[in-house]
């Protein structure tokens, strides 16, 4: 399947702007929109209710997406811009490339990006975050091989790294030099302007 979601205006959802899942053998291309929702503005989910044999790719780019701007949403914390989440064991798409989106994230957010699952096809770059995301501008979960690189991130709750590698990473690629990266994982590389392992709020 080919699916071109490009220049469209998808304002004030209570849930999902654009909520993906993936039938396998697909063909995604998430572009130029602008986008307000309460809980996630794009995400793509793999292995509800099936899990497809044939690998597909998604390229979200240039979208702006404002995430819970009112702090009404019915979900709290609400998740976050961009969510990808690959919940079968083996994983399956192909290729999840997410760049130059510009994400600003209101009242009660989690996270400007959050990545679970990913088994190294996932490429986070040149992206913009604002906003005072809970927990940070991005989140890798369960995740090996995630590559994250030259994004900008402003204005973040006090406390909260930009890039955090939790402990169930491996081999993850992080390139941000201007960010603070939070990396309590295993055999990750990380280029940063400040490298943590434990959380701001430990270092004191």
């Amino acid at each position: 399947m080919n699916a071109n979601i490009v220049d469209n205006d998808v304002q004030d959802t209570r849930l999902h702007g654009v909520f993906l899942n993936d039938m396998g053998n697909s063909h995604v291309l998430v572009a130029d929109n602008r986008i307000a929702s309460e809980v996630a503005g794009v995400q793509i989910t793999r292995g509800f209710p099936r899990s497809p044999e044939e690998p597909s790719t998604f390229n979200v780019a240039r979208n702006t997406i404002t995430i819970n701007a009112h702090g009404t949403s019915i979900i709290v914390p609400s998740d976050g811009g961009i969510t990808f989440g690959d919940f079968t064991a083996e994983g399956g798409i192909n290729r999840a490339f997410l760049h130059d989106n510009t994400i600003v994230l209101g009242v009660n957010v989690l996270d400007g990006f959050s990545v679970e699952g990913d088994r190294g096809i996932v490429r986070i770059e040149h992206n913009d975050i604002s906003g005072a995301a809970l927990e940070a501008g991005i989140t890798v979960i369960d995740s090996r091989g995630t590559r994250t690189q030259h994004n900008q991130f402003f204005d973040l709750e006090p406390g909260v790294a930009d890039v955090w590698l939790q402990s169930t990473t491996s081999d993850c690629r992080v390139i941000e030099p201007e960010a603070t990266v939070l990396d309590e994982g295993s055999n990750n590389e990380v280029k940063a302007n400040i490298v943590l392992t434990a959380p701001l709020h430990a270092q004191h």
